[in-house]
Order: structure tokens, then C-alpha cells, then sequence
């Protein structure tokens, strides 16, 4: 009996130990087999992590190779909680927050809330610190008056080297203007990233995020590609590295080097400002292109701002006024209008028009006045003068056939098609983000009063930037170019990796009526013109003033007007266009002539000199025509 019994339980034993081994089997077969992939996974994971490697943003330079923008390493200034509030750490938080304050400039309040905000295992205190702050966090850090009883742990020399943890400095990559405003509009700048685990793991780089301006239309070549590698970790967490790391480099950015030259675009800013503090107006643009090519030089605008130092009031530093805001440019439209009747041949300069002592009922009854009585002028006189009624008579010229008889549908054809020649109601391409097309209808939603307004830069809005291109078409003998920003891109070797080269979009007018109509705008920096404050010394001039009532809220105000001058020098073979105008001119005080004019012969003297341009001892031909 007693044999049988072991003999039993033997048997279970077994056929308990094989079922131990068949449920381990089946079990390592589920993990082995079944789950391979999935535990594969996890342990990876453990063990295993993918780090993103941030290439180096590219700088943006000017055509002299100065830096404008560039990314440099600094640090982010970071408290823990836990460790502040652990009696056994710091000695006295209070009197911690209190020297943190007076080292960054806050308020012992605004520093308690970050040290005592236990919740949250990291918090970072000030991103931006200067040098002199960040040497004294260092020295805060290894002041153990803060953290400790001296007295407990006998002389100095005798103290290991200690380093509190309480406070955190974290690297960081920023992005930095070394020339603070200038160029603010054109080189935008980029915000720092934000996160859900900011509380956790601060941003740390400031430089990934464009939001306007160059910084965002050359993001594709600034910013590079991403690279990736492999962190490996044992049991305890330490990375453990291999020689045979897989991973990916990442690939820098390029340079991109504009057209803008910074010492250009430092005599526009001063002058500008200068200006900003004379008149009392809403904004001002100026803008220096070169009318050969469509290089544009210089191009500024107040207000602006500090992309080093951005406010809550992002208004001003994310729209650029030269390009996103239009307005009617009033005379300085004349010229092309002019312009179109040379090209078409309906006039010449000195076909003359009545201009009826200053007051004017048209055909279909509006009323045009003149600011002086004249009476009958040349088409070279009445861009000198600037008058309203000689103009429209010499837009209804348009409409002349071949049969000499006038037609208004073709007058409107050919001044609406001459006019988008020009450039005006399309996208100029310059390598901007938001570019405004201004606002030019088609003849089929003129309304009876089209044909006077618009020879004379009504029932029109453009933006500073096609009315500078426009100038340019008239400089060059009649070609429309695109405006040039961008000149090239560099690796960071210095080698070409793109060229952007100059650009003829259209011819827009005869080369003859380029040069006929340029000599009638030298008038008028005359003394007989509406603009004499603009003549540059020792060099010739063409130009034409713009005065027209500020349009707010869908009405033409009597208290506010846009002030504009736009020309080119020297004249018979122009370096430099140059636009500026004034938006918000508040009356007396806001003719064109009298408020922007000076603005363009200071930027235009600067400028000439600047480029080294022969003086020009050619006789100005309005002065010789009035003598």
C-alpha cells in the first residue's frame, strides 16, 4: 500500500513538473514568439532613445557679408522647487529669492511664485540674461552662505567644491539682431518654442519658430535639415557610447545674403527717424532700390521695433507697411499716366491742354480743381505743376485712334492695361511673406468719375513697394523689374550654394517715353515745381510729390492726408530710386513738398556719396528750360 501511495505521488509530482515546464514553454513561447516584436519594443525603449540633432540656423547677411541675424549658445535660468524647499538644501529660500530678484530685476514675488511651486519639478525663471546676470547665477550657485552653515564645515580651503542644485542654468540657442532695429521689418524675427512640457523640459531653443519677414520666407534654407542619433543606456540609466552609432548628421543651414546694405540702410533709419521727430504723422517708409537691376538697398519704416527685445504690442513688428499697407498715391501717379499717353503717341511733351483757370466741370459733371489758376500748359508743364485737370484731359487722350476720333472704352482699356504694366493691383514677388496686391478695378467697375480719378491716383491703392517699381520702369527706360531682396545663398563654407540674378518682368513703356517723361519730372524739383526741397546738390534729379486725404473708415478725411516723394538720380543714368512717404500727415503740415521732400534729398545726398557716384555737371534741363 505504502508503495502504491509513492507511486502516486510520484506520478503527480511528474505530471506536476511537466505541467510547470509545458506553462514556462508555453509562456517563453508567448514572449519568444508571439510578443517578440512588442517586447523588442519595450526594452528599446528602456534602454534606448532617439535624439533629434537641431542643425545650426543659417545667418542672414548683407551684400557685404555684415551680419544681420545670427543663432549663438547661451543659457536659461531655472529653478526646483523641491530641492529650494527642502530645509536640508537651502538654508534661508527667502533670502535666495531675494538676491535671485535683485540680480534679474524682478520682484521678489514674481521669483517666490517659480522657487515655491512645488507642483512642478522645473521651472524656468528668466530666458533672457545678460552676461553679467548668468556669472552671478554661477557665483549664486556656489555661495554655500546660502545653503549651508559654514561654520559646520570648517575653513574654506578644507570645503569640497560644491554646486547647488537648486538653481538650474540650461543651454540654450537664441536667435540675435546685432543691429537691433535696423532692417526690423525686412529681417522679421522667430519666437521661442513653446511646449505642454515647458513646465518639465524648458524650450530651450529660441530659434526654430519664424514668424514674419526674411527669418519666414527663407526658413527653408536658414533652417536646414534635422539629423538623429542613438542614446544607449544601461541598467543605471548611463549613456553608454559605441564607436558604430547609427544615426543621421544633421545639415546646417545656409547664409543668406541680401541685397540690403547695412551702412545704406543706416543713413535711411537715421533719416528717417530724424524725420519721425519732425513731423507728426502715423508711420513712415523709405525705400533705396537700384532701378537697373530691382536691388532694393535700404528699407525702413517707423515705427519699428527690436526683434532682440519683442513686447506684448506685436502689432508693429509683424506687419511691414512698405509692403502689407496701400494707399492712393495721389500725383505721384501722374507720371505714369503721362507716360501711357507718350507710349501710345497721343501726345508729346509739348502738346498743350486748357486747363481751364482751376476749376473744371467735366462731362459727366464732377468738378476738378487745380491748386493754382492756370491756363493753358504743356504736358511737360502740367507734371511740374502738378495739375489735376491738365492730367485728366491728358488720360481722355488715350482713347484717340487711328482715326483721330476719341473712344472712352478704349481711353479705359489702355489706361487700366498701362497701368497693371506698371505693376500696380498685382504681387510685385518679392521674397516677402503677406505682400498686399493693392487695389486697381477693372474698367468694368470704373464708375462715371474713373477716367479724372485715376490719372490723378484716386480710386487707386498701392503699397511704397510698387510705387518705388513703377519709378524704377520709368529710371530704366521702361522695363517693370522684380525687386530683388535675396542675392544668394552660402554654405558654411562660404561656397554659392543659389544666386537669385536680376529679373525683367514686362517692358511697360516705349524706352522714348521713359526719357521724355523723366525730363518733365526734373521740373519739379524747380524752382517753378512743387518739390524744389528735394534737389540734391551736384546732382540731377526726376521726382514727383503726392498729397492725397488720408481714407479712414471708408471716408476721405480733411485732417489727415499720405504725403509722398518718389525719384531717381542723376537722371540721365539713375543709380537709385528712392521712395518716401509719410502716412497720417496731420494738416497744416503735410504737403508732400514741403514735409517729405527734404527727406528724399538727405537720403539721396548720403546715398550718392555713398556709392561713389560721379557728381553729375550736367545742367539740370528744368532750371535751363526756366532760365
Amino acid at each position: 500500500m505504502p508503495n502504491r501511495l509513492h507511486r502516486i505521488r510520484c506520478a503527480v509530482v511528474v505530471v506536476m513538473l511537466i505541467g510547470a515546464f509545458l506553462a514556462l514553454g508555453a509562456k517563453l513561447f508567448h514572449i519568444q514568439i508571439v510578443r517578440h516584436d512588442f517586447f523588442v519594443k519595450e526594452a528599446l525603449a528602456l534602454h534606448e532613445r532617439n535624439i533629434t540633432l537641431y542643425p545650426a540656423r543659417g545667418r542672414i547677411l548683407d551684400r557685404r557679408g555684415k551680419c544681420l541675424a545670427l543663432s549663438e549658445p547661451t543659457k536659461i535660468i531655472c529653478l526646483v522647487p523641491g530641492i529650494i524647499a527642502d530645509p536640508a538644501k537651502t538654508k534661508d529660500p527667502d533670502a535666495l529669492v531675494a538676491r535671485l530678484a535683485a540680480i534679474l530685476g524682478k520682484s521678489p514675488a514674481e521669483v517666490a511664485q517659480c522657487a515655491f511651486d512645488e507642483a512642478s519639478e522645473l521651472k524656468y525663471l528668466q530666458r533672457e540674461a545678460s552676461e553679467e546676470a548668468l556669472e552671478q547665477i554661477e557665483a549664486l550657485r556656489a555661495d554655500r552662505a546660502f545653503f549651508e552653515d559654514i561654520t559646520k564645515v570648517g575653513s574654506a580651503s578644507s570645503t569640497p567644491p560644491y554646486e547647488y542644485g537648486g538653481i538650474y542654468l540650461k543651454d540654450r540657442v537664441r536667435r540675435t539682431y546685432p543691429n537691433s532695429e535696423l532692417a526690423a521689418h525686412v529681417l522679421g524675427y522667430v519666437r521661442h518654442e513653446t511646449s505642454q512640457d515647458e513646465e518639465i523640459e524648458p524650450a530651450v531653443r529660441d530659434d526654430k519658430y519664424p514668424v514674419t519677414g526674411i527669418e519666414l520666407e527663407a526658413d527653408r534654407w536658414l533652417h536646414g535639415r534635422n539629423g538623429s542619433r542613438i542614446k544607449r543606456m544601461d541598467c543605471r540609466r548611463r549613456e553608454v557610447l559605441l564607436k558604430a552609432d547609427r544615426g543621421q548628421p544633421a545639415v546646417d543651414g545656409s547664409d543668406v545674403v541680401l541685397t540690403i546694405d547695412l551702412n545704406i540702410q543706416s543713413f535711411v533709419e537715421e533719416a528717417v527717424a530724424r524725420a519721425a521727430d519732425r513731423v507728426a504723422c502715423d508711420s513712415i517708409t523709405a525705400l533705396v532700390l537700384r532701378p537697373q537691376t530691382g536691388e532694393i538697398l535700404a528699407w525702413a519704416n517707423r515705427p519699428t521695433f527690436d526683434p532682440n527685445r519683442l513686447t506684448n504690442d506685436t502689432r508693429h513688428c509683424t506687419t511691414n507697411p512698405g509692403l502689407e499697407e496701400k494707399f492712393e498715391p495721389g500725383s505721384t501717379l501722374k507720371p505714369c499716366t503721362a507716360a501711357l499717353a507718350l507710349h501710345y503717341r497721343t501726345v508729346t511733351l509739348e502738346s498743350e491742354f486748357y486747363c481751364e483757370h482751376g476749376c473744371w466741370r467735366t462731362p459727366v459733371g464732377r468738378v476738378l480743381h487745380d491748386a493754382h489758376a492756370y491756363d493753358t500748359l504743356s504736358v511737360f508743364d502740367i507734371i511740374e505743376k502738378s495739375s489735376n485737370i491738365g492730367i485728366a484731359k491728358v488720360a481722355a487722350t488715350l482713347g484717340v485712334g487711328p482715326d483721330g476720333r476719341p473712344n472712352e472704352a478704349l481711353a479705359k482699356e489702355r489706361l487700366y492695361a498701362g497701368l497693371r504694366a506698371f505693376g500696380f493691383g498685382q504681387a510685385t514677388g518679392v521674397r516677402l511673406p503677406h505682400e498686399s496686391r493693392g487695389t486697381l478695378y477693372p474698367p468694368s467697375q470704373w464708375s462715371g468719375y474713373s477716367m479724372t480719378s485715376l490719372p490723378m491716383g484716386h480710386e487707386i491703392a498701392v503699397t511704397p513697394l510698387q510705387l518705388a517699381l513703377a519709378y524704377c520702369a520709368i529710371a530704366n527706360g521702361g522695363n517693370l523689374v522684380e525687386p530683388r531682396l535675396i542675392a544668394r545663398l552660402v554654405d558654411q563654407n562660404g561656397a554659392v550654394v543659389e544666386e537669385f540674378p536680376p529679373k525683367v518682368v514686362h517692358r511697360a513703356i516705349s524706352e522714348q517715353a521713359a526719357r521724355d517723361i523723366a525730363s518733365a519730372m526734373q521740373a519739379v524739383v524747380s524752382r517753378e515745381g512743387t518739390a524744389p526741397r528735394a534737389d540734391i546738390p551736384r546732382f540731377s534729379q526726376a521726382g514727383k510729390t503726392g498729397t492725397s486725404h488720408k481714407v479712414i473708415d471708408g471716408r476721405y478725411s480733411d485732417t489727415f492726408f499720405d504725403s509722398t516723394f518718389v525719384g531717381f538720380a542723376p537722371v540721365h543714368e539713375p543709380e537709385v530710386v528712392i521712395l518716401v512717404t509719410m502716412r497720417g500727415v496731420v494738416k497744416p503740415n503735410h504737403y508732400a513738398g514741403t514735409v517729405v521732400a527734404p527727406v528724399f534729398a538727405e537720403i539721396g545726398t548720403h546715398v550718392l556719396e555713398y556709392l561713389e557716384v560721379p557728381p553729375d555737371e550736367v545742367k539740370n534741363e528744368a532750371h535751363a528750360r526756366a532760365n
